[in-house]
This record gives C-alpha cells, structure tokens and sequence, in this order.
C-alpha cells in the first residue's frame, strides 16, 4: 500500500483527541477530589503520623458531616469500641440496621458489627440474638467465632462445640484443640458427679477430634485409679511423654503416685531420675522427696541436684542440699541460726517456680488448661519467677 500525503492530515487530529481527553479526566479528578473532605485528608495523615487518638476524633468529626457514607459510618463506630465507646459504637450499628438502603451484605455486617458490641459490653443474650442472626455472607465466620466466645465464657459446652464444628464448615478453620478441650470439660463434670461411664465417653470424644490431648489422657487415667485399675492408669500415663516440660510435673504426680500404690518404689525413683537427668526441674526434685517410699534412697536423686547446682548455679537447687545436711549436736548455735536463716532465702526463691501463660504472660501457683487472663487453651509452662 502506497503512503499518501494527505494522511499527514491526521497527525495533529489525533494529537488534539489525546489532549482533549486527557484534560477531560483532569478535570473530573479535580472535580472528585474537591468533593472528598478536607478533615479525610487530614485524618489520614494523622493515620500515618501514628496521631491514632487524633485521627479517630477526626473521622468521628468527618462522619457527623456524611452521615450517608456506610463505609464511613462502619469505621468510626470501629473505632468507638477500640477507645472503649461502646454505647456509641452500638448507636451507630443501631442506625445502620435502620436505613433502608444498605445491600444484604452490609445488613449483615451491621448485624454482626452490634452481635459483637454486646458480646464486648457483657450483654450475652443480647449479642447471642445479633449473632445467631447472620446467617450468610463473608461475616459469618466471624459471628460464630465470637459465638463460640460467647458459649466458653457461659461454660455452655455443647453449644460451644456446635460453633466449633459450623465455624469449620463455613471457614475451613479448624478448632480441634479447643473441641477437644471442650469434651474434657463436660467429662469432669461429669466425673466430678461420678457418671464415670460418661466422663469416659468425653474424654474419648475429645481424643478423636486431637489424639495428643494431655488432659484427656490424663483424665482416662484418674478414672482407672477410680476403679482400682492400678496397672491400666500407668499404661494409659505412659502414652504420654514425660519428659516434656509442659507437662512432666503432672504426668509424674500421677505415676508416682501409681507406683507407690503399687509397692514399686524402685520402679518410681527410676522413673524421676531419668526424668531429672533428662530435663531437670526444682519441682520434680521436691515431688520424689516428698514421697516417703523413695526418699530414704534418694542419693541418686542429690546426684542430679549437685550437679544441677554446680553447671547453673542457680540457688533454687542449693535448698535441697542445705535440708540434706545432718548438722552435729554440738554445732555453734549461732551458726545453726545462720544456716536457717540462708535455708528460709532458699526456700522463698524455690518457691518462686510459676505457671506462665505463653501467650499474655499471665503467672499463676497451678497449673491451668485454660488461660484466666486470655482465655486461650494449652499455654502455661513452668519457670522461675522473674
């Protein structure tokens, strides 16, 4: 095709179509930006200066000027109950629910928004009615989450569980731990009103939806101990391993206790020796010299404690030594004295061992399987007080 010159004609046609919509756009960003606030600027840019305090007053004052921004109206009654607001994060939720333009979804989300404003202010029934009523959409995952809170908090097992189960089919989250935990807690109910038949049917519930649980195998133990199945509680312990330290002291104070009932005395110190040597704890020494059948031939066990006291140097292990020190009869008295003085400073600090909580750091004397601080499950180690 040959080339003609009066297409050259086109070249600055075009060039005037570009220009013109390029200016055409300009100008209905100019005209867009002019619409939006001066204050969402200016609250954004506190966002960013991490002026949080500020920027939330800020888009609280935005939203009193555009009441008819949805969006904007979910964020600031977001941030009403992240300052504690939640009379007001709850009237804004109310007022949503009320409009009638707000698309399926949104209603749904105002619906859980409120579910989870009650939950927060303590109104159970009231955030139960909110939640139980979303149904469908996006949002659903989170109302049963809070749901399944809710039930905990009311120790409502069952329902707990019904949550549990419809979180993992609405949002592929798996809840196995908690599942488990929640059969156990039905299980000691029901051991604690001697419905062991019961109780056993929990704890074995809760080994299906997670195999590892500590707690229900522990629990399958104490009710062979219940029927004098002696043998069949220490196999049923011995499942599970002893040396790890979340949880050796209560696996051990159950063995013990199975040997001794037993007359296995040997077999016990062999068992807290090697527990010791492997992973060596204040509490273990403490738990095997207050159990008379293995104390008298606890040598082994001083062993471990001079050895722990030479490598650490921590004084928690210098107690047991000082209580193993026959002093003679005719031993200045002062220096008796000054020797109780140094055992009582050693016994204070022994007795400094906590629970710790990994997850918020709560410290507690027991153990607990579930956190009272934050509420989480399986989190308490044992370690020396700070």
């Amino acid at each position: 095709m040959e080339f003609e010159v009066w297409w050259l004609v086109f070249i600055p046609v075009f060039f005037f179509l570009g220009w013109f919509a390029a200016r055409l756009d300009l100008k209905q960003l100019l005209q867009e930006s002019s619409s939006v606030p001066d204050s969402y600027f200016k609250s954004i840019n506190l966002l960013l200066n991490e002026e949080k305090d500020k920027a939330i007053d800020s888009f609280i004052a935005l939203a009193k000027e555009d009441q008819e921004s949805v969006e904007l109206q979910f964020m600031v009654a977001f941030f009403f109950r992240q300052k504690g607001e939640l009379q007001r994060a709850t009237a804004i939720h109310k007022a949503l629910l009320d409009r009638l333009d707000l698309s399926p979804e949104q209603r749904m989300r105002a619906t859980c928004e409120i579910g989870v404003d009650y939950y927060k202010a303590g109104f159970f029934d009231r955030a139960e009615y909110a939640l139980t009523k979303v149904t469908s959409g996006k949002h659903k995952g989170k109302a049963l989450e809070v749901l399944e809170s809710l039930y905990v908090n009311e120790k409502n097992w069952e329902r707990a569980i019904i949550c549990a189960h419809e979180r993992n089919v609405s949002t592929g989250v798996c809840r196995s731990i908690n599942v488990s935990h929640y059969y156990c807690e039905l299980g000691d109910i029901d051991y604690l009103a001697s419905n062991f038949a019961r109780a056993k049917q929990h704890y074995s519930e809760a080994l299906k939806h997670y195999s590892n649980s500590v707690r229900a195998i522990l629990s399958l133990g104490n009710i062979n101990m219940q029927a004098q199945n002696i043998q069949g509680a220490i196999d049923i312990w011995q499942s599970i391993d002893v040396e790890d330290p979340q949880y050796s002291l209560l696996i051990l104070e159950r063995l013990v206790d199975g040997y001794v009932a037993l007359k296995r005395s040997g077999d016990c110190l062999e068992l807290v020796e090697s527990c010791l040597r492997k992973s060596p704890n204040p509490m273990l020494v403490d738990l095997a010299l207050n159990t008379p059948e293995i104390k008298d031939r606890a040598n082994a066990i001083y062993d471990v404690v001079r050895s722990e006291l030479k490598n650490s140097k921590e004084l928690v292990w210098a107690k047991f030594l000082i209580d193993n020190i026959n002093l003679p009869s005719e031993i200045d008295e002062s220096l008796r004295q000054d020797l109780r003085l140094i055992k009582q400073s050693l016994v204070a600090y022994s007795e400094s061992m906590m629970h710790r909580c990994g997850e918020c750091g709560y410290k507690a004397k027991r153990h607990y399987w579930q956190c009272p601080a934050c509420s989480q499950w399986e989190t308490f180690t044992l370690q020396a007080a700070a």
